[in-house]
């Protein structure tokens, strides 16, 4: 194989393990969403499920979420809820380690989501996010529902409904709203520019090989 035919080879290797990194630089809410019927918890997420239950919340299903342009969804997680608190509760599968988080969604759009995983806390004028990665549910419950009363005072109180419908919703308002478009498209700008190059770089040596035949 020849130079260029490699450069070719080469660059749609690379579009191929960028393309759904670099699609949300294009498009930072285009994961696509949905929730299937509850199934048994997976042996590492058992524990977690059980003190969610003690803390009120009961389960609601399973949400897969799929990157643009990928192949299969890239994230599974076991999704619970509390009408009373106004809030899901998600245990999310990872090969390196599982994690899970609360989310609770205003009529007005703002957000509030506490995770158990590292993450420092932001806030805006309708989103407040953090992470607490070493405390136990019943804190993070605690917290959650301090960063709740938070924004109550001016968005008045979260809505979770028990239905399927209601977390896709809430999962739409969290990756559509403003910060978190902004966010995204950060994280993922570097991916944007590889696949750029790599496209440019497949568009150079094809013409090269069509002018050598």
């Amino acid at each position: 194989m020849d130079a260029q035919a490699l450069g070719v080879v080469t660059g749609l290797v690379t579009l191929a393990a960028v393309r759904s990194r670099a699609a949300l630089f294009l498009r930072p809410g285009g994961v696509t969403i949905r929730v299937e019927p509850f199934s048994p918890v997976p042996p590492a997420l058992a524990e977690d499920a059980r003190a969610l239950e003690v803390l009120g919340f009961r389960p609601l299903g399973i949400q897969r979420e799929t990157q643009p342009l990928a192949l299969a969804p890239s994230t599974r997680a076991w999704v619970f809820v509390s009408e009373e608190l106004g809030a899901y509760a998600n245990l999310v599968e990872s090969a390196i380690m599982p994690f899970g988080y609360m989310l609770s969604v205003f009529p007005t759009g703002a957000v509030a989501l506490t995770g158990r995983y590292p993450r420092a806390r932001s806030v805006a004028e309708d989103l407040v996010i953090q992470g607490l990665p070493r405390a136990s549910w019943a804190e993070v419950l605690s917290t959650h529902r301090r960063e709740v009363d938070l924004l109550a005072a001016v968005h008045d109180s979260p809505r979770a409904p028990a239905t399927p419908e209601g977390r896709v919703a809430a999962a739409r308002a969290y990756y559509d709203h403003p910060y978190q478009l902004a966010r995204t498209r950060r994280a993922h700008a570097a991916f944007a520019i590889v696949a750029v190059a790599a496209l440019t770089a497949v568009v150079a040596c094809a013409f090269r090989l069509a002018s050598a035949a």
